[in-house]
């Protein structure tokens, strides 16, 4: 029995051993996925407009008033159709003098003619000289002349007569109608944009990064938002000889290849231009990448976190420091230009003696005097031909004293010619009463310095000056520039006026200058220094602490965004290296089969950069929506926001870029490294 029992047992093990051996030799279950070859091209999408076969400006070549304009803009009209009349009384009258004229000398041509004829009978006949018939001859000549003229007189009158009508060149479309009854025009005044009929014309803008892939001739098509889902052939027809500066676009024309009578002048449209001929292409299916579903969604969740924060911040500081800068820049210039300080020049230098003792002179500051700037029409136009200037006007600024019901208080004076000062220092955004003028006579005051001496719009204010002069002035309006001191002190008066008033004949004391661009006023101020020998002084040389506090906060951002990028970069690398080894058997098969290594590599850099660029769409409009939602709820106690947030086009796409970007870099050494499997190794696992 006990025999039995070993031999059974000894049975059994062999079993479990041949078993254990079986199941180790088995077949390793490997997921697969057929790569599809199908042909890719490239293409561009913009967005285009709709303009005529050509557009032509009809004008005037009379001078009159409009009497008729009786077709509307947008109007299609025939050949020869009245557009505008003008009032035509007195080339009416001049026409009807012509013809007058006219059938004057036309009488006085067959009364010659009738005497000629009369004369030469009478010569035939013996009765008359041949030195009277030829006087007879001339005088028919000169008849049938002055009627020539008479009747070239007339078709003059005519024609002027008919330019008083401006009539429709072609078949075609009134675009723009430039003039209405009743206004004056004068030879070569524009009246009318017509459009002539034809096959239109669109024209797209493009990024001139672009230029190098277009031709004239590739295929186009397009949609107009109209009708979205009809499609019109096209091809290109132009390309611009040359780039906007300003853009950097250039513009591409493209021409219908169909009907294409639906697309109107004006119209928005999309435009894809197919850049690249089709090739062959490998193609892996989506399901590929949706293997390790908890995983991606993991690390796109925190891309998704890791950009809702870069937003988040960004847009927080951007805000703060736009805010800041504007309220510290509403009232001031960003470049000031004002005469050089004098200064004491030394009449013996330190080795001059004779003895050869040096000398250590005690240089004292001169004392300065109101320095003022002459020809001042002459320094803005040097001024304004500087690179980089936006606007630029002249200032007359003097210490003075504001009187009213026998209150005095200290002022400053700034003369200004209110146009111009304007396009340097916005002031529309801070009148709080009255009107935004400055006629002579007139002023305006700051809302603290019109509360001290109870003035309102109409009230009369007088003025004096450091030299004594005085004016009364009427306060035209009254201006809120959010700084106390500036509402409290500062007078805007004409600059004649204040010319006058503080003895400066023409002179100014300062040219006030707007950058074009705002952080670029440093090299500025030294650019214009060179230009006018004037001292120039940048905003960021008068607010030190402020610039400062900017590159600090820009600082602090900087680091945030590097910080949480690499966070983003760990995610992805780590997720990735997963994925590797968990698929290294698809991968070696894949490499076995003959898939080169560039293939493998693309598919997994393919991975990491949709992860970033997905998690950047989501995180941007996350963090935006962050942003807004809390402007919303923190308030000041005047209903403005706590703080304010700048959100534009440009954080979202250099976050969507650098997201994308940064899923590629970090899945480079994963996708290097699935790439150097060595096949057998990686299929034995």
């Amino acid at each position: 029995m006990a025999g039995r029992i070993r031999w059974w047992l000894a049975g059994a093990a062999v079993a479990l051993a041949s078993g254990a051996v079986l199941w180790a030799q088995r077949p390793t279950p490997v997921r697969t996925f057929t790569l599809a070859e199908r042909p890719v091209q490239t293409s561009v999408v913009a967005t285009g407009r709709v303009a005529p076969a050509r557009e032509t400006t009809l004008a005037s070549t009379l001078t009159g008033r409009v009497v008729a304009t009786p077709v509307a803009e947008g109007t299609a009209v025939r050949a020869a159709t009245v557009l505008v009349a003008l009032e035509a009384d007195e080339w009416q009258a001049a026409l009807a003098q012509a013809e007058a004229q006219r059938q004057d000398a036309r009488g006085q041509w067959a009364e010659a003619e009738r005497q000629w004829q009369r004369q030469r009978e009478l010569h035939a006949q013996g009765f008359l000289s041949a030195a009277a018939l030829d006087a007879a001859d001339r005088a028919r000549d000169a008849a049938r002349r002055r009627f020539d003229q008479a009747e070239a007189a007339v078709q003059q009158a005519r024609a002027r007569r008919a330019q008083a009508t401006v009539r429709a060149p072609a078949d075609g479309v009134l675009l723009a109608r430039l003039v209405e009854v009743g206004d004056g025009v004068t030879p070569g005044k524009a009246l009318l944009r017509f459009a002539v009929e034809g096959t239109p014309r669109i024209l797209l803008d493009l990024d001139e990064r672009d230029l190098g892939a277009l031709a004239v001739g590739q295929p186009a098509a397009v949609r107009a938002d109209a009708w979205p889902d009809q499609r019109i052939a096209a091809r290109v027809q132009r390309l611009a000889a040359q780039v906007d500066g300003a853009r950097g676009t250039v513009e591409v024309e493209l021409t219908p290849t169909e009907d294409a009578s639906r697309l109107l002048p004006g119209m928005t449209v999309s435009a894809e231009i197919i850049t690249g001929a089709p090739k062959p292409r490998l193609l892996l299916p989506l399901t590929a990448l949706r293997d390790g579903r908890f995983q991606t969604a993991l690390i796109l969740g925190g891309v998704t976190v890791g950009v809702a924060v870069v937003v988040y911040i960004t847009a927080i500081i951007n805000g703060l420091q736009a805010n800041i800068i504007d309220r510290t820049l509403s009232a001031q210039a960003h470049v000031v230009l004002r005469p050089a300080e004098r200064v004491n020049q030394r009449a013996w230098g330190a080795r001059d003696s004779a003895d050869g003792v040096v000398t250590l002179a005690d240089v004292r500051k001169r004392t300065q005097r109101e320095a003022t700037v002459a020809d001042a029409p002459a320094v803005l136009a040097t001024v304004r031909a500087v690179p980089g200037v936006a606007a630029a006007a002249a200032l007359a600024v003097g210490p003075g004293v504001a009187q009213q019901g026998g209150v005095r208080k200290a002022v400053s004076l700034l003369g200004v010619e209110l146009a111009g000062y304007q396009q340097v220092i916005r002031l529309d955004d801070k009148l709080r009463a009255g009107v935004l003028a400055l006629q002579a006579g007139e002023a305006l005051i700051g809302t603290e310095l019109a509360a001290d001496l109870g003035l309102t719009p109409g009230s009369r204010l007088r003025l004096q000056s450091a030299a004594g002069e005085s004016l009364s002035v009427r306060v035209a309006g009254v201006l809120d520039y959010g700084i106390q001191d500036l509402n409290r002190r500062r007078v805007l008066l004409p600059l004649r006026d204040a010319q006058s008033l503080l003895g400066y004949g023409l002179d100014v004391t300062e040219i006030d200058v707007r950058a074009e661009r705002l952080f670029d006023a440093e090299a500025l101020a030294a650019d214009l220094r060179r230009a006018t020998g004037l001292m120039a002084d940048s905003w960021q040389a008068a607010n030190g602490q402020l610039v400062t506090a900017l590159r600090s906060q820009s600082a602090s951002s900087l680091m945030i965004r590097a910080f949480v990028t690499v966070a983003v970069a760990l995610g992805i690398a780590s997720v990735l290296v997963v994925s590797v080894v968990q698929r290294q058997r698809e991968i070696g098969i894949l490499r076995a089969m003959g898939t080169p290594r560039h293939r493998i590599l693309g598919v997994f850099l393919l991975q990491g950069g949709i992860v970033g660029l997905g998690g950047s769409l989501l995180g941007a409009g996350l963090g935006g929506a962050l942003a807004v939602g809390f402007t919303r709820i923190a308030r000041n106690a005047d209903g403005s926001p706590l703080f304010p947030i700048v959100l534009g086009a440009e954080l979202f796409v250099s976050t969507a870029v650098l997201a994308t970007a940064v899923g590629v870099l970090a899945a480079w050494l994963p996708a290097l490294r699935a790439s150097r499997l060595d096949p057998l190794k990686a299929i034995r696992g």
